[in-house]
């Protein structure tokens, strides 16, 4: 999207969802108890806590409903429910779940304890730095009805490997703009809408400090690792979407730091490999 048009949402849209929160169309269930939930997970930082209730906003107002929405936090950062600004503790009258975890596992936060407390759920990642399309939930779950098996994802790139079969760089991967078939050559990224389930996975998903010792600021990755690890294939839906960043004064970004002057996805995915060739003699990139 043009620069133009998010700080046009940026000032509209919260006006808006202000206006509105009050209709009761505009929220979810929260406490059903059926086994196959569909779970939208997501976790924030001091930083952008201010602003994440803009972000749930749009995922109550989706046209086909998730069961949760569950937001996960860190008691290192966050003491209790009176620490967090009114208008996000507001959203748990709506059907909003926030949970706090005593460690700070930074962003793997955003699946882990999802499936520790519900391993047969669907799961939807969603960053804490966006307005979602309404579409979101439904686009998700009308590929994964056609394809069950695959992780279904609408943000991420075509990956590229050398003359040599060696990955190329992560900052030459080509991003990927329109729908593709099921692939193991491309790379999801995880905030931009990512549906998966734990089956989809290799057993290390649950090895957080495994996790965090190879990419310490990419669960992306890590999460891509997993996938290729247990020969699950991605693909990404079809349809033109509205995926607009919040305007956050000094955002903190892991972009910033993981494509930086010294690429530490690259450095990353190089440990991945090695760790992985090491133990079961396969280069997952």
């Amino acid at each position: 999207m043009s620069l133009l048009t998010i700080r046009i949402m940026n000032l509209v849209l919260p006006l808006y969802f202000k206006v509105t929160c009050k209709n009761e169309k505009h929220r979810v269930n929260g406490l059903l108890h059926s086994e196959d939930k569909i779970i939208v997970s997501l976790t924030s930082f001091p930083a952008r806590i201010g602003k994440v209730w803009l972000t749930i906003e749009s995922l109550m107002r989706q046209k086909m409903k998730p069961d949760m929405i569950i937001l996960w936090l860190s008691k290192e950062q966050f003491k209790d429910i009176e620490s967090l600004p009114k208008r996000l503790c507001d959203l748990r009258e709506r059907g909003l779940i926030i949970k706090f975890k005593d460690d700070d596992i930074k962003s793997y936060k955003k699946y882990h304890y999802t499936i520790e407390e519900y391993p047969d759920a669907t799961i939807i990642l969603a960053d804490d730095d966006f307005i979602y399309d309404t579409d979101l939930v439904s686009s998700l779950m009308q590929v994964h009805k056609e394809e069950p098996n695959v992780i279904c994802a609408r943000y991420g790139y075509r990956m590229k490997w050398d003359s040599n079969g060696q990955i190329s760089s992560y900052l030459s991967w080509e991003m990927i703009k329109r729908a593709t078939p099921a692939s193991s050559k491309v790379f999801f990224g995880s905030g931009g809408g990512t549906l998966f389930t734990r089956t989809m996975m290799y057993t290390d998903l649950h090895n957080i400090k495994l996790a965090r010792e190879l990419c310490p600021t990419a669960d992306d990755i890590y999460l891509n690792a997993m996938a290729r690890l247990n020969s699950t294939k991605i693909r990404f839906v079809p349809g033109k979407y509205v995926l607009a960043s919040l305007s956050i004064e000094n955002n903190e970004t892991l972009a910033s730091t993981n494509i930086g002057t010294e690429c530490q996805n690259d450095i990353q995915i190089k440990k991945l490999n090695n760790y992985y060739f090491s133990k079961v003699n396969k280069v997952v990139f």
